[in-house]
């Protein structure tokens, strides 16, 4: 069995994950629109 912290961990990474493609993605688009 998991533990419940342990899933929330995981799903934290994941989110943490997202939240960096996420950034990335407005970065580029920032850049894009400024040219």
């Amino acid at each position: 069995m998991i533990r419940p912290e342990f899933g929330s961990q995981i799903i934290a990474k994941d989110r943490v994950k997202a939240l960096r493609a996420e950034a990335k993605a407005a970065a580029k688009a920032a850049k894009a629109r400024k040219r």
